[in-house]
């Protein structure tokens, strides 16, 4: 890496770093006037350092990427549309193999197809259901409307795993560092790693 000076003094830049943050229901991932104090900046003020890399709406819970990797940020910017994310959602009914066949096949969403890529049962608790799936974007509720469509709901959505990346014993706003396999994987999703080869 070539050395930065700024009017003649070298200035030490500190490496990148990605971070996995376990949110809860009920947060924002960025400062939003409409919930002051309700953001993950609130829960932990150090993951201000860190701008959201892929997040999650509000009344969703899980898994979400933090980075300081500005090139990072760039390519997962253009790629977010097709950013792989398994969710574990909450429906009070269950869904029958007709209406998982459709879900999967995919129907119109304002103006845009839309479908999900894999579903199965995951568990009954009390009086609902669980289903384990695959997205490949969230913006614009497209799939709590695609849910509404076949009339169930979806009551929760945790995300399990992000990217590729998932970690099934990181408590609830609790964050911790990638690991530099996983950071490296995570850059070869976005294609950066075979640039850099």
């Amino acid at each position: 890496v070539d050395a930065v000076f700024v009017r003649g003094r070298q200035v030490t830049t500190k490496p990148s770093e990605s971070i996995l943050f376990n949110k809860p229901r009920g947060w924002t991932c960025n400062v939003d006037e409409r919930h002051p104090h309700h953001s993950i900046v609130d829960l932990n003020p150090e993951l201000k350092a860190y701008p959201v890399l892929v997040g999650l709406p509000r009344d969703a819970s899980g898994l979400i990427l933090l980075s300081t990797d500005g090139d990072l940020h760039q390519r997962m910017k253009a790629q977010l549309r097709n950013t792989e994310r398994r969710l574990n959602i909450r429906v009070k009914e269950e869904i029958k193999p007709d209406t998982q066949e459709r879900l999967m096949k995919g129907i119109s969403i304002d103006g845009v197809r839309r479908k999900v890529e894999k579903l199965r049962f995951l568990k009954r608790d009390k009086a609902y259901f669980w289903y384990d799936l695959y997205v490949r974007d969230l913006r614009e509720q497209w799939l709590e409307k695609m849910f509404l469509v076949f009339q169930h709901p979806i009551q929760r959505m945790r995300q399990v795993a992000v990217a590729g990346v998932q970690d099934g014993l990181l408590k609830q706003s609790h964050a911790r560092l990638l690991t530099t396999k996983e950071v490296r994987e995570l850059r070869a999703h976005v294609g950066l790693e075979e640039e850099e080869a």
